[in-house]
């Protein structure tokens, strides 16, 4: 095929390109979304007649419209290594794709080569697909997904605006330079994927009352991880409960202020509460104000007083709450005791 009859065939094919971009990012991003990886960005784009038709005339194809597979190109950018992998497997069960021409390039051929890291597979939307109009002209045509870290494509992107790819970009104590940053790099975006990993057996060992992490602070994960499991036991369903981060905040600082600073004394705390507790806020709705509600009702079952005089982040409460604890406490004391501390006591069902 000669040059001029390549560019006509292209201006020919663009709208089809267009087409499969569209529709090959939309893809991509639902299934991905939907599968719960967490996404930084989908970018997808059809390369341009100059740069396709350049490609073109350096590598001479004798079927350039098969062969160059890349004309329709959608980059996947993920938030950790592990991310990476997962993506492959959704994507190689949603399209059909060519592994011989798909390359991993985060395994360098060499093994002191670093640098660029990014899986690349060469797909296609498939036949299962032919039957829907709007993808039966562009099911046979391939596109490239690229799929990296955030930190990979940050660094990639540095080195394509500072034309810092090549190997004589530099000279060679600078590109020395470059090379120990980019291997730094490299190990961040593995040390990340490790803190994720154990971050989750940190969360088994809660579980499993590990009294290695006994002695721990209270933090988001072992707070969020322990009322979870203790909501479970007492058959208060989860898989609503929306955690509020500020909400988490509060009840972190609520429990230290009265005292429960550790793992094993929040443990302690919930283990204690009485069943007539656990259920009597509870009306089978939740909040994102859900965290922070609970645990100041399971400190004020502890001891309103020191609840309320421990400065702690409440700043009023219902009258239905404080009546609900007659059987534990007098009610006319806690009102006095909040109205002591500056606590507003209201007549709705909420407190804040």
């Amino acid at each position: 095929m000669k040059k001029s009859e390549f560019i006509k065939e292209f201006d020919l094919r663009t709208s089809k390109f267009e087409n499969l971009r569209r529709s090959a990012a939309s893809i991509v991003e639902g299934i991905l979304e939907e599968a719960g990886i967490a996404l930084l960005q989908v970018q997808s784009r059809v390369k341009t007649k100059n740069s396709a038709t350049e490609k073109f005339a350096e590598k001479d194809y004798a079927k350039p419209f098969i062969d160059m597979t890349d004309l329709v190109g959608l980059r996947v950018i993920v938030y950790l290594e592990s991310d990476i992998d997962k993506s492959a497997k959704i994507l190689r069960d949603a399209f059909e794709i060519d592994e011989e021409k798909s390359v991993d390039k985060r395994i360098p051929e060499k093994p002191d080569v670093v640098g660029y890291r990014s899986l690349h597979l060469i797909c296609k939307l498939g036949k299962r697909r032919s039957g829907i109009s709007e993808y039966r002209d562009v099911c046979d045509i391939f596109f490239e997904v690229q799929v990296r870290t955030a930190l990979t494509h940050t660094w990639a992107e540095i080195e394509h605006k500072q034309n810092y790819k090549s190997a004589q970009a530099l000279p060679k104590r600078l590109q020395r330079r470059l090379n120990i940053l980019s291997g730094t790099l490299e190990l961040v975006d593995l040390e990340l994927d490790k803190i994720k990993r154990d971050a989750e057996s940190y969360k088994d060992d809660l579980i499993n009352e590990s009294s290695d992490i006994d002695k721990d602070e209270i933090t988001e994960i072992s707070l969020r991880t322990l009322l979870n499991e203790h909501f479970e036991d007492n058959g208060v369903p989860t898989e609503d409960v929306e955690w509020n981060d500020l909400s988490t905040q509060l009840a972190i600082e609520d429990l230290k202020q009265c005292g429960i600073t550790s793992v094993l004394e929040l443990r302690q705390l919930l283990s204690d509460l009485p069943e007539s507790i656990i259920f009597k806020y509870y009306d089978g709705s939740t909040s994102t104000k859900f965290a922070v509600h609970y645990v100041r009702i399971a400190l004020m079952w502890k001891s309103p007083k020191e609840l309320f005089e421990n400065r702690t982040s409440i700043k009023r409460i219902s009258k239905k709450v404080i009546d609900g604890f007659s059987e534990y406490w007098d009610p006319e004391n806690i009102e006095e005791l909040a109205r002591e501390n500056s606590i507003e006591i209201m007549d709705t069902t909420d407190d804040d």
